[in-house]
């Protein structure tokens, strides 16, 4: 689903990747782990069209990334659902609003957009919350609200940045937890990290990277 082929994508200021070569199978949930400045955030940032990609080739269903324009990179995020360290949730716009509104944003029918919205809050435990406003929530709850923006469009593939950065280990643990049953369900998952205590190193697939290059064990 994904192929990373000798990928090089720097910025003005350092840091980045070089040589980045990747396969991930449809399915797949992948940890990136490495320090800050390993490259992790710029693997995904690739994916979801947001890094330039100076040389190399990045294949994402059958769609070299490096090659299309900014309105086909534009149509292939619809695609991809992406989780931020620090939620990017609207303040002013209730819990059921923050997720909809990918689906909205796609006009998609109000009837479909409801029913969407309130089965992945269900699934996902949110549903006494729909009325509610970002800053009443916990960082737990957040999280999960920007998880459910994420999922509800059914994307093919879901980046998650640091997605457990600023939480306790019991809601970490929990948010793995999601990931995990989403990959059951048949969708790829990257996530960028550099806490690796809720890592099963034996059955999880990890790349560990370093100062924007792969290490190979």
């Amino acid at each position: 689903m994904i192929h990373f082929k000798n990928v090089t994508a720097t910025y003005q200021q350092g840091a980045g990747i070089k040589d980045f070569t990747l396969e991930v199978e449809k399915g797949s949930l992948v940890f990136l782990t490495g320090p800050t400045g390993a490259g992790k955030s710029t693997v995904l940032n690739c994916l979801f069209g947001m890094t330039e990609i100076q040389r190399g080739n990045l294949m994402l269903e059958g769609v070299d990334i490096s090659q299309i324009s900014i309105k086909q990179i534009q149509k292939l995020r619809r695609k991809v659902g992406f989780i931020f360290q620090d939620y990017k949730l609207i303040p002013n716009r209730t819990v059921f609003e923050n997720i909809s509104i990918v689906l909205r944003i796609n006009k998609l029918p109000s009837k479909h957009v409801n029913h969407k919205t309130n089965t992945i809050m269900k699934d996902l435990g949110l549903s006494h919350l729909s009325n509610r406003y970002p800053t009443e929530l916990s960082s737990g709850e957040q999280q999960k609200i920007s998880i459910a923006r994420a999922l509800v469009k059914d994307p093919l593939l879901i980046l998650a940045d640091e997605p457990t950065g600023n939480l306790d280990q019991t809601t970490a643990n929990e948010i793995v937890s999601i990931f995990r049953h989403t990959c059951n369900n048949g969708s790829t998952l990257l996530v960028s990290t550099h806490d690796t205590s809720f890592i099963d190193m034996d059955k999880d697939q990890v790349v560990k990277m370093e100062n924007g290059v792969r290490l190979i064990a």
